[in-house]
């Protein structure tokens, strides 16, 4: 199948090498910044979905692409779109952070035809792969690129075949909106497991960091767990031990234990920044 390929990131790319292992051609590639990475012999440089000719191409693929597109342009070609969730649920933004923050054991990719509503069109293809309580939002996302670089060429080898699209389940779609890093700070009075599960699907490096305010200055979790004791009685927010290795701290419903954090993107121990027991994490 010939195509275009509108997108950005490395999952982008491993979407074409995918695609070229299956023997299709890429006939377009962009933005700018893609086209220059994959380098690709015959590609032309797409800058925008508004400039495809539609007189030589008639499939486009979307991942990572965050522009909308108009009836119009649906018209003109065939629109499918990669969106990193089980559909018809976690429609929208950032969906894998959220999948985590939910505390999900499966993700994984949908391969959609593209409609004017939000991650809303019949799908070819949805792979899954399963994630521990351990898995950060880095290794949650490498689980489900990988699961991409193995599936996708053959996901369109289907279409090419004649492969009809199923359409999504309206009763099971749910939307989530784009996250910003205001929503990394920690509510110590949120029961820890979803304390836990924020820090996981924002941890450092690939996102920020969930973050409290230590005097006056934001610090971000870099390494945190949650302990196997009985939960303290007192105000959240607060360190209810100090060891060597770690900081316990006062949740809602039982103690995170932080490891590690990130002051002005330097990794330290949290007990070389918070020494004392009593001290508040929620200033």
């Amino acid at each position: 199948m010939k195509l275009v390929l509108l997108g950005a990131g490395e999952e982008a790319k491993i979407a074409a090498k995918s695609l070229l292992a299956a023997g299709h051609t890429l006939i377009g590639v962009g933005p700018a910044p893609l086209h220059g990475e994959l380098n690709i012999e015959g590609a032309s440089l797409i800058a925008s979905h508004a400039e495809i000719d539609y007189e030589v191409v008639d499939n486009v693929l979307m991942i990572s692409y965050p522009d909308l597109i108009t009836s119009e342009h649906l018209l003109s070609a065939n629109y499918f779109n990669i969106h990193f969730a089980l559909l018809p649920r976690y429609r929208g933004y950032h969906p894998v952070q959220w999948a985590i923050i939910n505390g999900e054991k499966e993700i994984g990719y949908s391969l959609h035809k593209v409609d004017e509503g939000v991650d809303s069109g019949p799908i070819y293809y949805q792979g899954s792969v399963e994630i521990s309580s351990t898995d950060n939002y880095a290794l949650s996302r490498a689980k489900v690129v990988d699961l991409l670089s193995r599936t996708l060429g053959q996901a369109f080898r289907a279409i090419e075949a004649g492969q009809e699209p199923s359409p999504q389940d309206e009763r099971y779609a749910s939307y989530f909106c784009k996250r910003s890093a205001v929503d990394g700070r920690l509510d110590w009075a949120r029961p820890v497991n979803e304390i836990y599960n924020l820090c996981r699907a924002i941890a450092p490096p690939a996102m920020p960091g969930a973050y409290f305010v230590y005097k006056g200055q934001q610090v971000h979790i870099d390494t945190c767990d949650i302990a196997p004791i009985e939960p303290y009685i007192g105000p959240t927010g607060k360190v209810v031990s100090v060891r060597k290795d770690a900081i316990f701290v006062k949740a809602g419903d039982g103690v995170l234990v932080i490891k590690t954090v990130r002051v002005d993107g330097i990794v330290i121990p949290a007990p070389q920044l918070i020494k004392r027991i009593g001290s508040s994490l929620s200033d």
